[in-house]
């Protein structure tokens, strides 16, 4: 998808969310959340605490695979409700991207983890041609 700029200097575009279900079995693992296309540049993250995950402390980042806490860093999961990303206002890890780009959730909760669920989401906005 190619980027335009109108006569006026403004883009075409649409924003998009994702969204990826994870849960205490992804313990340790770096789970796909979305694919931002070239060009696209993320407006906001975070997850929503379904489930409370239990582990010592259990923390979510979230990133592109090149800095994987980029977009927010060591999220506390032991509450429900939503957790907003934390570096949203302080990183060079949202884009404009260069080509597509994975955005990753990894989740650390520690041993003898056995509760939590919660829905990672990405918002983005997505380049159009006119």
């Amino acid at each position: 998808m190619a980027r335009t700029i109108s006569a006026a200097g403004m883009y075409n575009g649409r924003e998009e969310t994702r969204y990826r279900r994870i849960t205490f079995a992804d313990n340790g693992a770096t789970v796909t959340v979305c694919i931002v296309p070239k060009g696209g540049v993320v407006t906001d993250a975070g997850i929503v605490v379904t489930t409370v995950f239990n582990g010592t402390p259990p923390v979510l980042d979230i990133g592109p695979t090149s800095d994987t806490d980029g977009i927010a860093t060591d999220l506390v999961l032991s509450t429900a409700g939503v957790v907003p990303a934390d570096e949203l206002d302080s990183t060079d890890d949202l884009g404009p991207y260069a080509d597509d780009t994975a955005i990753v959730g990894v989740l650390s909760s520690g041993s003898n983890v056995t509760t939590g669920e919660g829905y990672i989401y990405v918002r983005f906005l997505v380049p159009i041609a006119s």
